[in-house]
């Protein structure tokens, strides 16, 4: 694409007196895109900026290339938009509920240990004094290795 500037507005076909004219309207104001013109030698040419004769060549490439007209791509580029907008949304949502479970963690973590402590202090407690249990105490033992065990070593 060149570096000039494109011409601004709404482009619209004008195909009367038999000469096809591309104008573009912007607000109350019309220029000309591509207009036909006579050249003083009678050979017919075109008038229009090498910008908008770049963008139109582009236009019609990127058409072949993909299948789509112009509009057609803003509204997929739209959509696309949308859709990261949302999953950037998602994405905040999600890194959210991790923090807070990674703070559930870090909070709860000492406190597992804390209970692991009791449960080997209790155990501990119970080894020392297993003669005087009963076969209850026994099931309080099976128990406290069953929780010790389950947790992985906290």
């Amino acid at each position: 694409m060149s570096a000039g500037k494109v011409t601004p507005g709404v482009w619209t076909w004008w195909t009367s007196n038999s000469w096809r004219r591309l104008f573009a309207e912007n607000g109350s104001r019309r220029h000309s895109v591509l207009m036909p013109v006579t050249c003083h030698d009678g050979h017919p040419d075109i008038s229009v900026t090498q910008a908008d004769m770049d963008l139109i060549a582009e236009a019609g490439t990127v058409h072949n290339e993909t299948g789509k007209t112009p509009r057609q791509l803003a509204s997929d580029y739209d959509a696309l938009s949308h859709q990261r907008d949302e999953l950037r949304e998602e994405n905040e949502r999600l890194n959210e509920k991790d923090r807070m479970k990674t703070h559930e963690i870090n909070v709860l973590t000492p406190e597992n240990r804390g209970l692991r402590e009791a449960l080997i202090e209790a155990r501990t407690f119970v080894d020392r004094h297993s003669e005087s249990w009963c076969s209850s105490g026994q099931e309080l033992l099976r128990r406290i290795d069953e929780a010790l065990n389950s947790r992985g070593g906290q």
